[in-house]
Order: structure tokens, then sequence, then C-alpha cells
């Protein structure tokens, strides 16, 4: 559905994201490029959106351009992304004026969103120093990739694929994101899971791997780790990723040098039960 009327009054907005409040509406696509909405309107269509089960596409880029609709607006409109039942896959948001506040607000309300694989905003410079506003993207990569524990990581947003177009000489946190936005891109969630996993509390640095996690298993759990550890990376298109595969194999000799005993209990085994 097209919606584009500029001369359509606050009433009518509300009549219209009144639908959307219907159990038995069926739209799935809405485009409100270029309309001129203003906090409130957002605030109503927030609400509208709450518990709606079929939008799948909102558009609603250059809504801002008189500015309209302030910081306070858009992070409450950002709450959109909270609802757990919600469809959207889509959300497109260039050409408006945002600050970090609401690229914090919206990296926030995506952390445990499972539906949402395209957001759509500018790729934003600090307007006094020229460098990317690193507070915003930071956002960002902490809820692509949650890094206090394994759990965390696991529970990172594995879903979200685009949030803008990068430059090719992106830097700092900026950098950091396109690189899992990319992961995300490539591998199904439970892939993606499993290598930020490996990447973030196995990581090889400075001639030694990180394998303390392993140490502090238990042995039975140890074990499905190792075996869990040493698939091969899958793509989403079936094709064999090897970026961590140098990681990797420097991650499994140091499990070797630290625990022998593990698998000299895996030797044993098979020779008892070659002796049978």
């Amino acid at each position: 559905k097209y919606v584009q009327d500029t001369s359509t009054l606050n009433e009518g907005w509300r009549a219209i994201f009144d639908v959307l409040r219907r159990t038995s509406c069926s739209l799935e696509h809405i485009d409100l490029h270029g309309t001129q909405l203003r906090d409130y309107d957002i605030a109503y269509l927030q609400n509208s959106l709450e518990n709606n089960r079929k939008l799948r596409i909102l558009q609603l880029s250059c809504i801002n351009c008189i500015n309209y609709i302030s910081m306070e607006g858009w992070r409450f409109f950002s709450h959109v992304l909270r609802s757990p039942g919600s469809a959207l896959v889509e959300l497109d948001l260039l050409q408006n004026r945002m600050d970090d506040s609401v690229m914090i607000s919206l990296a926030n309300s995506l952390s445990d969103n499972k539906s949402l694989a395209k957001l759509k905003i500018d790729f934003y410079y600090n307007e006094i120093n020229g460098i990317v506003c690193e507070v915003g993207w930071e956002a960002f990569s902490n809820i692509l990739c949650k890094k206090s524990t394994i759990v965390d990581t696991y529970h990172s947003n594995h879903t979200l694929e685009t949030v803008c177009e990068f430059p090719p000489d992106v830097g700092g946190e900026a950098a950091v994101v396109d690189s899992l936005l990319t992961l995300n891109r490539e591998c199904t969630p439970n892939e993606a899971a499993r290598r930020k996993i490996i990447r973030t509390h196995f990581h090889f640095t400075n001639g030694f791997s990180s394998i303390q996690p392993f140490v502090d298993m238990e042995l039975a759990v140890r074990t499905h780790a190792i075996a869990w550890l040493c698939r091969n990376d899958i793509n989403r298109d079936g094709t064999v990723s090897m970026i961590d595969e140098s990681n990797r194999r420097s991650i499994l000799y140091e499990i070797v040098r630290v625990s022998p005993g593990l698998f000299e209990i895996g030797r044993n085994k098979k020779r008892k039960r070659d002796q049978s």
C-alpha cells in the first residue's frame, strides 16, 4: 500500500494507523516516504504496531525534512522493534535527521529482535570533526555480538543483515558492525552464533589461544564442545568458509597441549573395543 499525501490531517493519519491495530488487517507493506509526520504521529504509529503480526515492510524515509520529528520522538518510535511478535523484516529510515542517542535506542530495541533483517539509516559523520560517531556504532556492535559470556554471545542478534551502506574505507566501530552484519548475511543464525562465540571467547592473539572456557567445562560437556568447534564453517549458500580455520587449528592445538588426558581417555576406550 503506497501512502503519499502531505495534506492528510493528523486525524487522518490516526484513522489510517488505527487500521493496523485490527487483527483482520492484512497489510504487509506501507510506504510513507516524504510525508510530514510529527512526534505524536509516529508515536501513534508505534502504538498501533505493538500487536501487529502482518506488516513486514515499513518505509519512513525522508519524513523529517523540516524537523517535525524530534530526537525524543525517534527514540520513542524505536520501541516498535521491541514487540516480541513483530513481523517487520525491513524498516527504512533513510534521509531523516538522527543522532547517536537515536542510534543507541534503535540498537537496544534490536537486542532481542528476531525478525528485522534490513534496517536502513544514513551513514553519519560527526559534523564537527568529520569522524564517524563511535558511540552509535558501538551500540550496534554490542547487540550484534554481546561479549560478556558465551551465553550472552549466543543470544546476540544474528538476524540483522543491513544497517546502512558503509564506505569502502570505513574504520573504527563502524567497521566492526560492517563485519558482524556480513557474518549474519552469510550464515544461518545458529552458524553466526557459533562463529561469534569462537572469535570472541576462543580468539588467537599474541601466539596463544584463549581456551580457558574449555578447561573449565565438565568432561562430558567438553567433548561435545570440541566436536562443535571442529565442524566446518558452512555458509548459508552451502560453501565452506576458511576465514577462521587458522584460529580454530590453533585452539585445537592448545586444547591437546593442556588436556592430553582427554584424548588418552578416548584412545583407551577405542583400544578396549578393539580388544573385545
